[in-house]
C-alpha cells in the first residue's frame, strides 16, 4: 500500500514529444506519467497515414540504476486509438527504486494496409469472396430461429504479431444496408493448436439477427496481425 504524500511524492509528468516514423508511417508519444502505481505513456497516431496504424510492437519499458542489472516493466494493458487516433500505454513501475534513467522499446509498428481491412463474404456460395492477405475461409452459415451463426477460419501465423477482431458495430449488406450483430451476442473467438508447426487454428463466430440478407456481406476488421519491425527507444528519463 502506497500513502498519498508518497504517491505524492514520486509522481511526475514527462513531456515528450517524440515523433516516430517507419516506411512513412507516424504516431506521436506525447507524454509520460510516472508513479510507483505504473507507468502511463499517451500517444496518438496520424490519421494520415497511408496504413492502419494500431500502435508500438511489443513495447516494454526499460529501467536502469547504476550498479544494478536493467529491470524491463511490462505492458499489460493498452488503450486502442479512439476516433482522433488517441491511445494509452500503461506499464509496471519500480519508481520507489529511484531509478537512475527510463527507455521505452519496441520491436516496431503494427501496421496494415487499409485496402484489405474487410471481409467480404457470400454466404448463399459459402464462401469469402475477400479479406486481408486473402487468409480468412469460410466455416459455416447456421441458422435457428432467435439467430444466424457464420462462422469463419483463420490461421494464426504471426501469433506474436496481434489477432484478428471484427468491429463490433456492425456490417453491410449487399444493398449498401447497414446491420447490427445481434444484442448482446456481436461476435467472439476460439482458438485451438493444429499442431502443425506451432499454428493456431482460430474460429471466429459472429451472430446476427434472423434475416434474409442481400449478398455479399461486408465486415469491416478493426485489428489485423501486422507488423513493420525496426527497434525503437525513446528516452523518458
Amino acid at each position: 500500500s502506497l500513502d498519498l504524500e508518497t504517491m505524492r511524492r514520486f509522481t511526475s509528468t514527462v513531456p515528450l514529444n517524440r515523433v516516430i516514423e517507419i516506411q512513412g508511417q507516424t504516431m506521436t508519444l506525447k507524454e509520460a506519467v510516472l508513479s510507483p502505481s505504473g507507468i502511463t505513456v499517451k500517444a496518438n497516431i496520424s490519421r494520415e497515414n497511408s496504413m492502419k496504424v494500431s500502435g508500438l510492437f511489443q513495447p516494454y519499458i526499460e529501467s536502469s540504476k547504476e550498479g544494478s542489472s536493467a529491470v524491463q516493466l511490462g505492458n499489460p494493458l493498452t488503450w486502442m486509438p479512439g476516433a482522433q487516433g488517441d491511445m494509452t500505454y500503461f506499464f509496471e513501475s519500480d519508481a520507489l527504486d529511484q531509478p537512475d534513467t527510463l527507455v521505452l522499446k519496441a520491436g516496431g509498428m503494427q501496421a496494415v494496409n487499409q485496402e484489405e481491412m474487410q471481409i467480404v463474404v457470400d454466404v448463399k456460395q459459402k464462401k469469402v469472396l475477400s479479406s486481408p492477405e486473402d487468409r480468412i475461409q469460410f466455416g459455416d452459415y447456421t441458422k435457428s430461429k432467435d439467430k444466424y451463426t457464420l462462422s469463419l477460419k483463420y490461421e494464426e501465423r504471426d501469433f506474436n504479431h496481434g489477432a484478428v477482431s471484427i468491429d463490433s458495430l456492425g456490417f453491410t449488406d449487399g444493398e449498401g444496408k447497414r446491420h447490427v450483430f445481434k444484442v448482446q451476442e456481436g461476435s467472439r473467438s476460439s482458438s485451438e493448436s493444429t499442431g502443425v508447426d506451432g499454428y493456431w487454428s482460430t474460429t471466429m463466430y459472429l451472430y446476427l439477427e434472423p434475416e434474409d440478407y442481400p449478398q455479399p456481406l461486408t465486415f469491416d476488421v478493426s485489428s489485423f496481425p501486422g507488423v513493420i519491425e525496426q527497434a525503437i527507444e525513446v528516452p523518458i528519463q
